[in-house]
């Protein structure tokens, strides 16, 4: 105890002289983020936002599904990505574009093996992802999260995803869920909202069907964030049909 006390004494010390602008800096002050926070340990509470509802979500996907990998983005410092590699026992795949963040969790999951972390931006991670994980013979689920920068590419990674592995599952964390406003949503402007409207011409263009939460927000715990999942193959459709955790959305095409 006294060493780890000494260590982040000295920490502090080398924290003021950083210039946390640089990437070099971020990073090491992600060293510095991990260490401190170490006698916390991991809480799975707060995975997936703390809600309840939505870990029962992924449980009941990982049973429909054999998936060979689960695919993140948005890592933040790992408490999410960690519950996704327990619960599923599968490889994951992460990007983080924050270094200082990025550098927390990589070196919180050092020990990790089957969790891989990627210091960068969505759309390379992404376009990377098809030489790791070639399309044939990997069923992957996408956990898309880290919507609040000005401007997100969620649209572009859809189209990445489901141009590349069409019969993939996709989760997305921050979207506005119909007819239950108690679930909160990612928005940039009166006129800007992450919800069906915004990715529809990514919706009609790759045929897919939507499906949100059965439960509503009312039973949901922790911060309460809205979330769709998304399907293109008719198989994998069917599948998420039966879900019990999730109900069908009947897209309006003349909205």
């Amino acid at each position: 105890m006294r060493l780890y006390q000494n260590t982040i004494a000295s920490l502090r010390c080398l924290k003021e002289k950083i210039n946390t602008s640089s990437i070099f800096g971020a990073r090491l002050m992600g060293c510095f983020d991990c260490f401190r926070y170490l006698p916390l340990g991991y809480n799975q509470q707060w995975a997936l936002n703390g809600q309840i509802k939505r870990q029962y979500i992924f449980a009941e996907l990982i049973k429909l599904f054999h998936f060979s990998a689960v695919i993140e983005t948005g890592t933040h410092i790992g408490t999410t990505t960690l519950y996704l590699h327990k619960q599923s026992g599968l490889p994951v795949y992460s990007a983080e574009s924050d270094q200082r963040r990025g550098t927390h969790a990589k070196i919180k999951l050092l020990f990790f093996p089957k969790i891989r972390i990627f210091l960068e931006e969505s759309k390379s991670f992404l376009e990377k992802l098809t030489a790791l994980l070639p399309v044939h013979n990997n069923k992957l689920f996408f956990y898309l999260d880290a919507h609040w920068e000005d401007e997100i590419p969620i649209k572009e990674e859809l189209t990445i995803i489901f141009d590349r592995w069409k019969d993939a599952v996709v989760m997305v964390d921050d979207f506005a869920v119909p007819d239950d406003s108690g679930y909160a949503c990612q928005k940039w402007s009166k006129e800007k909202t992450l919800c069906v409207e915004y990715i529809k011409d990514i919706i009609m263009t790759f045929h897919l069907t939507l499906f949100f939460p059965l439960a509503d927000s009312k039973s949901e715990t922790g911060h309460k964030q809205g979330c769709v999942v998304l399907a293109r193959d008719q198989e994998t459709i069917n599948a998420l049909k039966q879900a019990k955790t999730l109900k069908t959305y009947a897209l309006n095409i003349s909205d």
